[in-house]
């Protein structure tokens, strides 16, 4: 059983959005991209989604 593991990239134009709201509310954020599990020669795929944590500054 092999798992494939596919990287989900976050757009440099969406990062600089978040990173300028974050500025102008005085929030430190953390973005995270995801991934999508699949395991070869199964119809079984987990995804996990990008997330962002902030927290005040």
């Amino acid at each position: 059983m092999k798992v494939e593991v596919k990287e989900l990239k976050i757009s440099n134009e969406l990062q600089k959005k978040i990173d300028m709201i974050c500025r102008f509310a005085g929030v430190s954020s953390n973005l995270t991209s995801g991934c999508v599990k699949n395991i070869k020669g199964t119809n079984i795929c987990l995804c996990e989604t990008s997330y962002l944590i902030s927290k005040w500054k």
